[in-house]
């Protein structure tokens, strides 16, 4: 029985295939499928929207600042 405050351990996620460290190896293995052109293209795209995420927060924190919240 859990005293109050303790919470009942979470169980770990299970996954097909994984290997002993828990690495989910179907992303792995789905992405190796792929040419190395669109391996580079899709890491592109990814860096590219994580780059203008970065931007919308700074314009964002910004005008926070000047509007003085």
């Amino acid at each position: 029985m859990a005293l109050m405050g303790e919470l009942p351990p979470c169980p770990k996620p299970e996954f097909p295939e994984q290997n002993a460290d828990g690495v989910d190896l179907t992303l792995i293995r789905e992405n190796l499928r792929r040419t190395p052109e669109e391996r580079i293209s899709r890491a592109d795209t990814a860096r590219r929207q994580a780059l203008a995420l970065r931007e919308i927060g700074r314009r964002h924190r910004a005008n926070s600042v000047s509007q003085g919240r």
